[in-house]
């Protein structure tokens, strides 16, 4: 499979990554939650950006701040090189910051509608940036 291929596929994958905050002024009850592939978490430790196999993600999560704003945190960035094949490959590793911003009224809650994964140290391996920037689904 070419490497244009494989992040085409990461990017699809990753579009399906839905983060979903409700407003400051919200019940105590309430939580600011992400939507990782389907599982509703508040504060995750871990993010799949590859839904199909978890072969990409952020994983050791620490949050420094999360409000219907804006998160902010750091973690560790792994994809999964596929070589030879996707079972047999190598996860590769980078320190990354994380952002997520813009919220936006969707069905009655605050979504956050853009996630950043910047590496703190050389470039996403695999990616070949710094950065992910993801526009994530409003609905």
């Amino acid at each position: 499979m070419s490497r244009f291929i494989k992040l085409l596929i990461i990017t699809a994958l990753s579009a399906s990554l839905n983060l979903v905050a409700y407003p400051a002024n919200a019940s105590a009850n309430s939580h600011t939650s992400l939507n990782t592939c389907g599982y509703y978490e508040f504060k995750p430790k871990r993010i799949f950006l590859a839904c199909g196999d978890g072969g990409e993600g952020v994983h050791s999560i620490k949050w420094f701040s999360w409000t219907s704003d804006t998160a902010t945190g750091k973690g560790t960035y792994y994809i999964n090189n596929c070589t030879p094949s996707c079972a047999d490959g190598k996860y590769l590793e980078r320190p990354v910051q994380l952002l997520a911003s813009r919220s936006r009224m969707v069905h009655g809650k605050y979504q956050f509608t853009r996630f950043v994964v910047r590496a703190t140290k050389g470039k996403l391996p695999y990616v070949g940036t710094t950065e992910i920037q993801l526009k994530l689904p409003r609905g």
